[in-house]
Order: structure tokens, then C-alpha cells, then sequence
């Protein structure tokens, strides 16, 4: 069960991931691949997004301007802005913020937007 409360007061990725199963990375890697569409994954309390070049990206909403994250990104109104987090390391991490009336769609075409819209986040 997804939790939905718990927020930390940083703008800072969280100090450890939770890492994907190997067979779940694979068949969703592989899947985005062959269909070109993104997929998510939800795993360990997060949810990630898998692009269809294979890069697979954690996702986490910021509550606020000051910088409450929550650790499950939600289609909320009241979400600031969303972090996404390279589960390889290979890329810094990127932040997207909202339009006041921009939907937050967790969907994963929405998701692919946000992360191809996202700045560098330092």
C-alpha cells in the first residue's frame, strides 16, 4: 500500500534509493523499448518512471517552495513541483515545477512530459 504522508524538508534526492528488482527492470526496460512507450514502476514505497530509451527514473513531489518532499509523487493539486532521480547515476537530478493550473498526473506519457521538461536541480 502506497504511503502518502511522509515528507522530508530538503530539495536534496533522498540520501539512499530503493532499487528495482533486476527481473521487474528488465521486463519494463525491455517492454518500453520495443513499444516505445514509457512505463512506471512502483516499487519500495516509490514509483519510477521507465523511459523508452531505457533510462529509468525515480519520482518524488515537493509539497512546497520551502521544500517538503513527499517519498510517493500523487495527483495532487497542492504539489509544488516533482524530483526525478536516475537510478544509475548517470545524469544529475532534475525538478520540474508546476503551473499553478497544470494537472500532476502520475500517468506515464504526463510523467515522460515532466521529465523531458525538468531543469538540472542544483
Amino acid at each position: 500500500m502506497p504511503r502518502t504522508g511522509r515528507t522530508t524538508s530538503t530539495t536534496k534526492p533522498p540520501a539512499t534509493f530503493k532499487t528495482m528488482h533486476p527481473l521487474t527492470q528488465a521486463l519494463a526496460t525491455k517492454q518500453a523499448n520495443l513499444d516505445g512507450e514509457p512505463r512506471i514502476v512502483a516499487h519500495g514505497g516509490v514509483i519510477s518512471i521507465v523511459t523508452p530509451t531505457g533510462e529509468i527514473w525515480q519520482v518524488f513531489d515537493l509539497d512546497s517552495p520551502d521544500g517538503a518532499m513527499r517519498d510517493y509523487p500523487l495527483s495532487d493539486d497542492r504539489v509544488f513541483a516533482r524530483i526525478f532521480v536516475r537510478m544509475d547515476a548517470q545524469a544529475e537530478p532534475r525538478i520540474y515545477r508546476f503551473a499553478q493550473t497544470e494537472s500532476r498526473s502520475t500517468g506515464p506519457v504526463a510523467l515522460l512530459m515532466q521529465l523531458e521538461g525538468a531543469q538540472a536541480a542544483a
